[in-house]
């Protein structure tokens, strides 16, 4: 049976969305054309054609960052996606979830801290402390020490094992 080229295109660009949907997060331009030529899901000059579309109706989301190009399907790419998923002949979308599952890696999360100190007065500083995950800030800590040096202590501590010092205020806190 042969598929209408409009039906084809169609496919297409609905397995270019179910590629997007599967990752669950931005796919560097690179990975995501070398996933969709490797495995044969599309045409590569036919697959720049779809991306260019995709991004114009809003169902796609191009982001540049540090000279690198992302890809990431929108709410209403979602929406047309799980409108017209009967559309994707069913052995290309089990194709595309279990290769897409097999080399997937799951988002870095990002953690910077924060630290100074200041002096209150001849015998007390206070100590500033913060740890910022993904450009959020999860914990802000100032606790007042007796000395410089035991605020330079809290402060290499805190670079050093800000990630267990949190978790482990955290169970403190709750427990």
């Amino acid at each position: 049976m042969l598929i209408n080229p409009t039906d084809k295109e169609t496919v297409d660009r609905l397995a270019l969305l179910l590629v997007l949907d599967t990752f669950k997060y931005p796919v560097q331009k690179n990975e995501l054309v070398e996933f969709i030529i490797k495995n044969n899901i599309i045409q590569y000059f036919e697959m720049h054609e779809l991306l260019i579309s995709l991004i114009d109706s809003f169902l796609i989301h191009e982001i540049k960052k540090e000279k690198k190009v992302y890809y990431e399907i929108t709410e209403n790419g979602r929406v047309s996606l799980e409108f017209f998923k009967e559309r994707v002949p069913y052995d290309l979308h089990n194709t595309i979830i279990d290769l897409v599952n097999i080399i997937r890696k799951p988002p870095k999360v990002q953690h910077e801290i924060s630290t100074y100190f200041t002096k209150i007065d001849n015998q007390n500083f206070e100590v500033f402390l913060e740890m910022i995950e993904n450009k959020k800030s999860i914990m802000k800590l100032a606790i007042n020490v007796i000395s410089e040096k035991q605020a330079n202590q809290i402060i290499q501590k805190w670079e050093k094992d800000s990630e267990f010092l949190y978790g482990d205020i955290l169970q403190l806190l709750t427990k």
